[in-house]
């Protein structure tokens, strides 16, 4: 650059375009970077002097943009002829339509006609994005088996990159997404996400946040809470200091806040309530689970319940305005919880939730949401249910995964058994029932199973009649 002097062509403006502009935000446990933007004065020569090409490579993924402009993006597009052009236009315009504006219908569109023109050029990272995306929709609609199928072919065209293409962590983030629907080895995941976060590689691109909330919350899944607040306290600072436009921003939000709502951390609850408030007056739409669900449970962990039911009131028009059927099943089961939390009396309208919820999940085949709706309604179905033994929720600080398995526990499963029937590996449920036994000052099966009758924790073994095999595989 040194050698261009003062001139600010074409030339300099190529040149400054591949310059990343990234500054650190937080090194350590978790390493995050701020994108800075593109140089104005470079943006400004190559799309009034460049090519289609030129023109392309000042449309930026990590920018910020409006619905109109992603919508004059895609108005551009079809004016051009030169393949490379193309495909990052459409992988900008997909990305904005899915993680910034909701539409999956379209971005699933757009991602599609991606696929086609990487395929018709031999464009492999083009074909192994679109197929990331397009699988991250299909799960988010709960076509979780064409999901799959599509992370296997997105697998395949990754290997061709290399194993430092940055698209790797492409794959790590459908897992985590996956999981999150349809459990999976969470420990596992856990520990490759959050080896990634505190990498090297994450402190130069934006997704070291992302990746330190999908580790959080997975340790939370694992029953390794120690780690998942270790995680979430060098998440929070970082994530409040960013802008709530920048992106995958919204994503660690999400899946932190989840991972503060599983394990009950009330006091981190305030930060996120503001995060999530601020994606919403951005006008971010999140299909996974919308950010104003996120506001809701924060604000039902402190106390703020009327804004939780005005929050969970308006995510619930905005799924079925938006045909998200599994953002709605797990906020009515959310929301549920949150009232029996808050010592509702009205168990009737409480029930109405969990088995609208249940039902959904049956029919999604998300066993693992299946099986805590099952145990929250067998509790509420209980002779004179308390808030305290339902939930307002966990007894000696027990997590909702955790009394979970000491109901299993109690009824006389073996580790093998409460792995299937809660979609976990026999390690994750071995760490659950060494926690559960710190907690609770057990040394036996004997004497947690004692603690679980007394406390109310074991709930009545049995399945619902006429309703199927409860959520088992």
């Amino acid at each position: 650059m040194s050698l261009l002097g003062e001139r600010r062509d074409l030339l300099w403006a190529q040149l400054t375009l591949l310059r990343d502009r990234f500054e650190p935000v937080s090194i350590g446990t978790i390493n995050a970077v701020r994108w800075l933007g593109h140089d104005p004065l470079a943006v400004a020569i190559a799309r009034e002097k460049g090519s289609e090409d030129d023109y392309a490579s000042t449309l930026e993924p990590l920018d910020w943009r409006t619905r109109e402009e992603t919508a004059a993006v895609r108005a551009l597009v079809q004016t051009w002829q030169r393949p490379a052009a193309i495909i990052r236009a459409l992988d900008v315009m997909g990305r904005d339509l899915l993680k910034r504006h909701g539409e999956h219908l379209e971005s699933g569109t757009v991602y599609r006609l991606l696929l086609e023109a990487s395929e018709r050029c031999g464009s492999i990272p083009g074909q192994a994005e679109a197929l990331l995306q397009i699988a991250i929709i299909q799960a988010a609609q709960g076509e979780f088996g064409l999901a799959q199928e599509t992370a296997r072919r997105a697998q395949g065209a990754i290997l061709h990159l290399g194993p430092w293409h940055e698209l790797r962590f492409g794959t790590m983030a459908l897992a985590s997404i996956l999981a999150f629907f349809l459990e999976g080895n969470w420990e596992e995941l856990a520990t490759e996400v959050a080896g990634f976060a505190a990498s090297l590689e994450a402190a130069r691109n934006p997704r070291g946040l992302v990746a330190g909330a999908y580790a959080a919350l997975g340790y939370v899944r694992a029953g390794n809470e120690a780690d998942a607040r270790r995680l979430l306290t060098a998440l929070t600072p970082a994530l409040e200091r960013m802008e709530p436009t920048m992106y995958v921003h919204h994503a660690a939000i999400t899946f932190g806040g989840s991972a503060v709502w599983e394990i009950g951390a009330a006091e981190l609850a305030p930060a996120y309530r503001r995060l999530a408030l601020q994606l919403v007056a951005a006008g971010f739409c999140d299909g996974i689970l919308l950010h104003e669900a996120t506001v809701a449970r924060m604000a039902a962990l402190v106390g703020q319940t009327q804004e939780a039911w005005d929050y969970f009131a308006r995510a619930r028009d905005r799924c079925d305005a938006n045909g998200l059927r599994l953002a709605r099943a797990i906020m009515d089961y959310d929301e549920a919880v949150a009232r029996v939390r808050a010592g509702s009396s009205d168990n009737a309208e409480i029930l109405a939730q969990v088995d609208a919820s249940l039902m959904a999940f049956r029919a999604l085949d998300m066993n693992g949401w299946a099986e805590r709706a099952l145990v929250l309604k067998q509790k509420l179905a209980a002779p004179n249910p308390s808030a305290s033994s339902i939930g307002r929720a966990h007894p000696d600080g027990l997590t909702a995964r955790e009394i979970d398995v000491l109901r299993l526990l109690a009824a006389g499963k073996t580790n093998n058994e409460i792995a299937k029937a809660l979609v976990l590996s026999v390690r994750t449920v071995e760490r659950h029932i060494s926690n559960i036994y710190g907690k609770i000052g057990a040394h036996s099966r004997v004497q947690a199973t004692t603690y679980a009758l007394s406390s109310g924790s074991q709930g009545t073994g049995n399945r619902d009649q006429g309703t199927g095999d409860g959520g088992r595989d």
